[in-house]
C-alpha cells in the first residue's frame, strides 16, 4: 500500500554439518512507534532548549543595561552582584547551547568546530566564569604548564563544556582553603 515504515532487520546464517551457509534467517522487528518517540524527543529538546535560551538571553541583556548605568548608578556590591548573575545567565546560556549541541551531534546532524586554540587561556576563561564558586570555598585554581604552549586543534566549545564540569565537580568536592591543580 505504499506505506513507509521503520524495521530493525537480524540476520543470522543457518548452517550444515560442515559449516557451509544453507539459509538465512531473518527476523524484522517493526519500531515505527519507537521511531516516532524519538522523533517527538527531538522535537521536544530543540523547541525546550530554544524556549529556554530566549529568556536568557533577554536577562544577559537586562543586565547589561543595568551595568551600564542607564537606569542609575549601581554601587560597587550592587555592581558586583549584577555581574554573578550575568555570569551565572552567561552560563546556563552556555548549557542550553551545548545541550542543544550535544543532542545534535548524537544525532549525526552536528558538525564540530575544530579550530587552532590556545588551551592555556581557555582554562583561564573557565577559572574567572568559576570565581564565584571559588571565591565561596576560597579554593585558588593553580595551571601547571610550560611557558609556551602551540595552539591545538579542538571545539574550543565543547572542550569549554569539559573543562567547566570537571574543574565545578573539583569545586563542589574540595575541601574549603584549597588548591585545585591544572597540569
Amino acid at each position: 500500500n505504499e506505506d513507509t515504515r521503520w524495521f530493525n532487520i537480524t540476520k543470522c546464517p543457518i548452517l550444515d554439518n560442515d559449516k557451509k551457509v544453507t539459509g538465512i534467517l531473518c527476523v524484522a522487528r517493526d519500531i515505527e512507534l519507537e521511531k516516532k518517540a524519538q522523533d517527538q524527543r527531538e522535537t521536544y529538546v530543540a523547541t525546550l532548549t530554544h524556549d529556554l535560551k530566549t529568556p536568557t538571553i533577554a536577562q544577559i541583556k537586562a543586565l547589561d543595561l543595568l551595568l551600564s548605568n542607564t537606569m542609575g548608578e549601581l554601587n560597587k556590591e550592587q555592581k558586583d552582584m549584577m555581574l554573578l548573575i550575568k555570569e551565572s545567565c552567561t552560563y546556563m546560556h552556555e548549557m542550553l547551547s551545548n545541550l542543544l549541541s550535544t543532542y545534535k551531534y548524537e544525532n549525526g546532524d552536528y558538525v564540530l568546530n575544530i579550530e587552532p586554540t590556545n588551551i592555556l587561556e581557555l582554562i583561564e576563561d573557565v577559572g574567572q566564569e568559576l570565581e564565584s564558586l571559588l571565591t565561596e570555598k576560597n579554593i585558588k585554581i593553580r595551571i601547571q604548564a610550560p611557558d609556551h604552549i602551540e595552539n591545538i586543534k579542538f571545539d574550543r566549545m565543547q572542550i569549554k563544556r569539559v573543562l567547566v564540569n570537571l574543574i565545578s565537580n573539583a569545586i563542589s568536592y574540595a575541601y574549603n582553603d584549597t588548591e585545585i591543580e591544572v597540569a
